[in-house]
């Protein structure tokens, strides 16, 4: 049995967890916490609000009261696992896994993409059961856009960075 030298070739350039890479994450340290408490307003909002005998006065159609029903409940939903992927990608991130970067795209790009898709649901639903608001529509459009433009920055940031790839990649 032979025994092969393999030599460690050093990191050319910035690595470990310093510098702009602190910023992903401290926004992953606190996203747990911020999707969970989303999760519980959001469910106390919705159980506790006259939404359903609003739909019920207005006589919204069966297909609208389903759809906003399924809506409320997978927007619930998605809310606890995001929680629980920012968390293991905390981990992910500590260990310094391989596999971070790619993950933390999807990521972002998930978490913008449910941002734009629920946006739109409950400004519909919004609109459906309370009347137009204009106030309401500019702010999903300015959320749906920083939510996109954010995504665009931290991809590339993780797709490009010399210290992203020397910290997980080698």
């Amino acid at each position: 049995m032979t025994v092969t030298n393999v030599s460690v070739q050093p990191h050319n350039g910035p690595s470990g967890i310093n510098g702009w890479l602190i910023l992903p994450l401290i926004g992953l340290l606190f996203a747990p916490f911020h999707y969970l408490l989303r999760f519980f307003s959001h469910l106390i909002t919705y159980l506790t609000n006259n939404i359903w005998v609003t739909m019920i006065e207005l006589d919204v159609s069966k297909g609208q009261q389903i759809f906003i029903s399924v809506t409320i409940v997978v927007y619930s939903l998605i809310l606890l696992l995001t929680a629980v992927i920012s968390t293991i990608l905390i981990f992910h991130f500590f260990k310094k896994k391989r596999s971070l970067p790619k993950h933390m795209i999807l990521y972002y790009i998930a978490t913008a993409a449910c941002k734009f898709v629920f946006g739109f649901a409950f400004v519909y639903i919004s609109n459906l059961l309370y009347g137009v608001n204009h106030e309401e529509r500019f702010e999903f459009a300015a959320v749906s856009m920083m939510s996109f433009i954010f995504t665009f920055i931290w991809a590339n940031y993780f797709n490009e960075s010399q210290r992203v790839h020397n910290t997980f990649i080698h």
